[in-house]
């Protein structure tokens, strides 16, 4: 606009335009804690419905969609069900084996719980509906050494893979993976990463699509990237093993239970540094801001973290907080929300499990 333009602007008029550009920052620096038509951020409160005193590993799963969570007591080889309304049913699945199970961990695929283990006489996973045991998935038969090493399943349920001694089965296929153990990980796209030999080896419909040598000999699959470090940096990595991000204020790191930060979502990784906030990165490793806590979990919508012994959820529209939870127990093992935000579960590290449903705020 010209100076001849401006100066037939009233008083009035650069009144207006003030107050919308004061208003404009405030929203900005709040964090855009207020949309475009001022109106105020959903949230809500947590209430809990369901919980359950256990020993050992948490293992853990919750459907996307919140309608069932699976628990297990691992030094008992206890199925727990639980539904967001508060029902529960819990299954020993020893089942009528003469010998207990070691199970590896629990994923919920539909309406069924699957539990891979090492079972008396045969190594694979029961799997257990609501009415109880539906299935059982025999890898391998007959009393034998080795064992599951591991199993996962993609954020989506669409791509199942375990690992036993020598051998990865996915879907309907399975590789011969030599001395590799430990570390599995399942992207929605179907690439399988396996370490945590050097190079790590990344896979897709049974067939080797690359290696990486990554410097911290861990990986983590997501939808069709591949996170790691590498030359002492944060890096993302399309399958074929090419760069397309690094960043070396940030790290690739396991922490406590195999948690793996950076923690990955369609628009945003959430790294951490000790002592510090949690650090949220565009794809391009770019940092967009930060948020208080230690990042727990990320799906497309939201991201939870945790500070000072409080439980934190933010939208990922806007990054307001939708709610916040005291942690229950002494620790957090793990965390996982359902895709709307309104069904939490929650584990100790040692045990422990938490099921919280979302309710309008009064």
């Amino acid at each position: 606009m010209s100076k001849k333009n401006l100066s037939i602007l009233t008083p009035s008029f650069f009144f207006l335009i003030v107050v919308i550009l004061i208003s404009g920052c405030i929203n900005n620096n709040q964090g855009n804690s207020l949309n475009n038509n001022n109106i105020t951020p959903e949230t809500w409160k947590m209430e809990e419905v369901w919980n359950v005193s256990t020993v050992g590993i948490p293992f853990m799963d919750l459907r996307p969609d919140g309608g069932l969570a699976a628990a297990i007591d691992h030094n008992n080889a206890i199925l727990y069900l639980a539904k967001p309304n508060g029902e529960s049913k819990k299954f020993n699945v020893q089942e009528n084996d003469w010998g207990s199970p070691l199970v590896v961990g629990v994923f919920i695929i539909n309406d069924s719980a699957y539990v891979p283990a090492t079972y008396a006489e045969f190594e694979g996973a029961r799997v257990y509906t609501w009415e109880g045991l539906s299935n059982e998935i025999k890898l391998q038969e007959g009393i034998v050494r080795g064992g599951i090493d591991t199993a996962a399943r993609s954020p989506n349920g669409m791509h199942v893979c375990y690992l036993r001694t020598g051998t990865l089965y996915c879907d309907d296929w399975k590789f011969d993976i030599g001395n590799m153990s430990n570390m599995l990980s399942v992207s929605d796209d179907g690439y399988v990463v396996v370490g945590p030999e050097n190079p790590i080896l990344v896979l897709k419909d049974g067939k080797v699509v690359s290696s990486i040598n990554a410097s911290s000999n861990m990986a983590l699959a997501y939808k069709d990237k591949i996170i790691t470090q590498m030359n002492n940096g944060l890096a993302v990595l399309n399958p074929e093993g090419k760069i397309l991000a690094s960043n070396n204020n940030f790290s690739f790191n396991v922490g406590a239970l195999l948690k793996i930060i950076p923690v990955p979502s369609e628009k945003y990784l959430f790294a951490f540094k000790a002592f510090e906030k949690t650090h949220v990165l565009d794809w391009n490793l770019k940092e967009v801001r930060t948020l208080p806590g230690y990042p727990e979990f990320a799906n497309d919508n939201f991201v939870v973290t945790s500070d000072n012994g409080i439980i934190h959820c933010y939208s990922l529209k806007d990054f307001h907080e939708v709610f916040n939870v005291t942690v229950p127990g002494d620790s957090i093992g793990y965390i996982k929300l359902s895709n709307d935000g309104k069904v939490m579960l929650v584990s100790g590290e040692t045990g422990g499990f938490y099921l919280y449903r979302g309710a309008r705020k009064e």
